[in-house]
């Protein structure tokens, strides 16, 4: 896998400078603690490099109600747009947690986000992480700045409402 998989983003862990200076349960991100084992191995033993984004990006991220009733609309039941009313009575706002790291995965340096330094993920027996900075590591977590959330959450909204063209 080292020689065929560039870059390994996943959306997984709680990096907030709070969770981080803490490890306590109440920090635990859902990814990591209904798969505590899975997260420790591949964290452990994954050959590359790994991007985390963790749920703090999802908490300032969000996509808006607003849109999902407007751009949407392109066709009479659009299955995010239903989805959003099943899960809950609108209007509510949603973290894009996954689509983070989907948009780091695809376009990288070009996707708005800040990097960590270089270093270890490790995981803890409660589902919370820690982060230690190293010279060499493979391991780093998606920050992002206030402006760069703004223009992120535009593109995602408007990636993943784009209709397709027919050609």
């Amino acid at each position: 896998m080292a020689k065929k998989v560039k870059l390994t983003s996943v959306m997984a862990g709680n990096f907030s400078e709070t969770a981080l200076s803490k490890i306590d349960s109440e920090f635990a991100e859902y990814n990591v603690f209904n798969d505590i084992d899975s997260a420790k191995s591949v964290c452990r033993y994954w050959p590359g490099e790994i991007v985390f984004s963790g749920i703090e990006l999802g908490e300032k991220i969000k996509f808006p109600a607003e849109a999902v009733e407007a751009k949407f609309g392109w066709t009479q039941l659009h299955p995010v747009a239903e989805a959003y009313k099943i899960f809950k009575p609108m209007p509510y706002d949603r973290p894009l947690w996954d689509l983070t790291s989907v948009l780091y995965g695809v376009r990288q340096g070009e996707s708005g986000f800040d990097l960590s330094e270089p270093g270890k993920v490790k995981v803890y027996e409660n589902g919370c992480v820690s982060f230690e900075e190293y010279v060499g590591g493979k391991h780093r977590y998606l920050r992002v700045t206030n402006k760069a959330a703004t223009a992120i959450q535009k593109e995602l909204v408007e990636l993943s409402s784009r209709r397709k063209s027919v050609l």
